[in-house]
């Protein structure tokens, strides 16, 4: 599959667990589960777009969030382009290898 039509697929992906955890989350508090799925959805993307797209996550959340402005954008652009960097180093086809690179930063995420 070419780089690509990989972009666009995890693209879409981190869009639709986004608006998913905005719908799920707006009449409770529940388990964030779009930082782990988008985690693990930026180690199929390229660096520049993992990037990009967790610093625009990021600024979305910053603007319904109530942690101090550039919080999220910070912390969500480098969680998801050091997922997408870390999978350069390793076997990029082993779907082990994703989902330990994807909970060990969504670990640090969380701490």
């Amino acid at each position: 599959m070419s780089n690509v039509l990989k972009n666009i697929l995890t693209g879409g992906g981190v869009g639709v667990l986004f608006l998913l955890q905005i719908m799920l989350a707006s009449g409770t508090m529940s388990f964030l589960f779009f930082p782990a799925g988008a985690l693990y959805l930026a180690t199929y993307m390229t660096l520049p777009l993992a990037l990009v797209s967790g610093v625009v996550a990021g600024i979305i959340w910053d603007s319904i969030s109530l942690m101090p402005f550039g919080v999220y954008t910070l912390v969500f652009g480098v969680a998801m382009g050091s997922a997408s960097a870390y999978m350069r180093l390793m076997d990029e086809r082993n779907s082990i290898a994703r989902g330990f690179s994807a909970s060990v930063i969504w670990i640090f995420y969380i701490i």
